[in-house]
């Protein structure tokens, strides 16, 4: 649900009003110089249909309304897409109406033209920039028109204040960190850790978990190996900020980032350690999702 602050109706002349409006003045002009009723009628008719025109431009817009806003997760330098649902309020249909939106980075590209029929709401998607990672709020949504005759633009802003998070731009060339072997121990039923219960590399099998692959040769070419352990091993992969030592605070980011979306797109178990967070290893959109907020928001409590 959008959180609306308040909402400004404005009013402003066109290129092509004034250009309409000058020859109005001429008209007039002509009409005062040689006293011809006739040009006096056409040139009081075209200033009514002028008014009218702001007029019912201004009763247009103002009779839309917001009733949702959502936000789709974005990274930095990809821009955040939003999802309007305008509504008619009063009957009749709204065409030609043009939609965008304002966040931490400014306002975005218009949108339209949008369709709004009398008989429902309508779903629009909409962008505003996304040019640094972090937590932000929306600040404004906004619909226009020119109707009916192109010579004003009348705009509708509605102040809201919805929260949304952009994800530090994923990139990076650095290799995968080497993984940690855990093992289970049967009798004891508890998990331990250590290094020395690997027992080498198969070819990986169809319907086996790929959860045991050996990613680092995976991403290095090739084919996929199982990692076998004594004791029934499984293999965390863990993206330490500290394994990226001499890197700037942004681009650290930018390569866990990385890290992260490949170890979700190839189902690896991992876990995030930041200096001040860490997330426990895990698999899963959830857990992606964790992660990547983590990184966007760090830095804010310091």
């Amino acid at each position: 649900m959008a959180r609306k602050r308040g909402a400004v109706t404005r009013v402003r002349l066109t290129a092509a009003g004034g250009a309409y409006l000058l020859i109005v003045f001429a008209i007039l002009i002509a009409a005062i110089n040689y006293s011809n009723s006739l040009a006096f009628i056409l040139c009081f008719l075209m200033l009514g249909i002028l008014v009218s025109s702001a007029a019912m431009g201004r009763g247009y817009v103002a009779g839309v309304r917001l009733r949702h806003v959502r936000l789709h997760p974005a990274f930095a330098g990809r821009g955040v897409k939003l999802t309007l649902e305008l509504i008619a309020s009063g009957g009749g249909g709204r065409p030609a109406l043009f939609a965008s939106a304002a966040g931490g980075d400014g306002w975005g590209e218009v949108a339209g033209p949008i369709n709004l029929h009398h008989s429902g709401a309508m779903v629009t998607d909409v962008g505003i920039p996304a040019i640094r990672r972090g937590s932000f709020h929306l600040t404004a949504v906004q619909w226009e028109t020119r109707y009916p005759l192109g010579v004003f633009r009348c705009r509708r802003e509605v102040q809201v204040k919805n929260p949304y998070l952009v994800y530090p731009h994923p990139q990076g060339q650095r290799p995968w960190p080497q993984p940690e072997s855990r093992w289970y121990d049967w009798t004891e039923g508890s998990h331990m850790s250590g290094g020395d219960d690997f027992n080498g590399l198969r070819p990986w099998r169809v319907g086996e978990s790929w959860r045991h692959i050996d990613w680092k040769s995976v991403a290095r070419g090739r084919s996929p190996n199982i990692k076998e352990f004594s004791g029934g091993g499984q293999v965390r992969t863990w993206f330490d900020w500290n394994q990226l030592t001499g890197l700037p605070v942004e681009e650290r980011l930018s390569q866990l980032t990385r890290w992260v979306l490949d170890a979700a797109h190839l189902g690896v178990e991992y876990g995030l350690r930041l200096p001040q967070k860490s997330v426990e290893s895990g698999s899963g959109t959830r857990h992606t999702r964790t992660c990547l907020e983590a990184l966007a928001r760090y830095g804010e409590d310091q």
